[in-house]
């Protein structure tokens, strides 16, 4: 069995446009501020998330709880008014592939939207969707993609452990995507990827795309192992963290470096293994007060098994057999994925402290 997941606007219903009209008129009628439209600026790319850090850029005396009824009243009206005017169009074949999944005894089927529910149903009721029939978590539900896309999985009853495909047409979609471990399939044509459909018209190729979270969910955990990282694994190590998505290497992680980090702080850093395929791996060091924690990654293909997960854990219980129990580590300020991640393994920030570095090379990129 699999779990195919759907966003809503851009990706079954052509949608997009006129909801982003609707929500900035709606923003401006309410506040009497023009609210920035560069969706990628925001941390969070949901109805609710936008106006959460609306509120922080304008410095507004005013809660997301109490400018949130409004606005969502206000964008409901102007979405309704619309449809009434221009009634909402699928994305060619969405609703046919919708009902042909609805069909299929082996695949359950969600939707997860950053936009409200109540506009969500107006739109897809409009272009001709049965609501009634349809499991959809939104931004009532979280202001984070990453918690809409868990909430629309709670709401498949005792189907935790099928493989997910998600279609979505957002950068911010496949983003929640990597973090998840969730297979991705960018609709249209606002994201570069290479699961790709331009509709649903080809049935076929979306399934043949979907099929690939079944083959990753195939591998078993049983057969993944953690050991220590050793100087003779670099040359997979490097590779692993050269195909990882925000991460920065240096003249610092030359192989000389690496290795000369691995013998000063033995048995801190570790890999895992399928086999013999390297699929994860973390560099951990100490300066005898504290731990250090930089370059976790894990392969694309084996994200949402808890390999990362395992990694820290390993790392830190290996820290504290020596005697330290702090560790830190740090992350982009961009890199929300990373950040919401290491939050829920219950790491915290600390915005009281800066960091600052001093070079006393030439070379910025050492």
């Amino acid at each position: 069995m699999q779990h195919l997941m759907f966003d809503i606007d851009g990706t079954l219903i052509q949608s997009y446009d006129f909801d982003e009209q609707c929500f900035v008129q709606a923003v401006l009628d309410v506040t009497g501020k023009t609210i920035n439209t560069n969706w990628s600026d925001y941390r969070y790319v949901s109805d609710r998330g936008i106006l959460m850090q609306f509120i922080e850029q304008h410095q507004m005396d005013i809660s997301i709880e109490q400018l949130e009824p409004q606005v969502k009243a206000a964008f409901i009206q102007n979405i309704q008014a619309h449809l009434n005017r221009d009634p909402a169009k699928e994305v060619a074949g969405a609703k046919a592939f919708i009902a042909r999944l609805q069909q299929d005894p082996n695949t359950v089927l969600s939707l997860a939207t950053g936009g409200w529910g109540e506009s969500a149903r107006l739109k897809l009721q409009s272009a001709g969707f049965d609501v009634d029939k349809l499991v959809i978590a939104s931004s009532n539900d979280h202001h984070a993609r990453t918690e809409i896309m868990r909430h629309a999985k709670a709401q498949v009853a005792n189907q935790d452990d099928l493989p997910i495909t998600y279609f979505g047409d957002g950068e911010w979609d496949k983003r929640a995507c990597d973090e998840l471990g969730v297979n991705f399939v960018a609709v249209g044509n606002r994201v570069e990827h290479p699961q790709k459909i331009d509709d649903f018209i080809n049935a076929e190729l979306a399934l043949h795309f979907a099929a690939k979270a079944t083959q990753i969910r195939s591998k078993t955990t049983s057969t993944f192992h953690y050991r220590a990282m050793t100087p003779n694994d670099y040359s997979q190590v490097i590779d692993l963290w050269a195909q990882t998505e925000a991460m920065l290497l240096r003249e610092a992680d030359s192989e000389q470096n690496i290795s000369r980090y691995l013998n000063r702080n033995e048995g801190l850093s570790f890999v895992a293994l399928d086999g013999d395929q390297m699929i994860g791996a973390v560099l951990v060091g100490t300066d005898g007060r504290r731990g250090y924690l930089q370059h976790l990654a894990v392969d694309k293909g084996y994200r949402g098994f808890g390999i990362g997960k395992q990694l820290v854990e390993k790392a830190t219980h290996a820290l504290k057999q020596q005697g330290i129990d702090k560790t830190h580590l740090f992350v982009a300020n961009d890199n929300l994925a990373a950040q919401s991640f290491y939050q829920a393994l219950g790491w915290y920030s600390r915005p009281e402290v800066t960091m600052y570095s001093y070079n006393t090379s030439q070379d910025d990129n050492i």
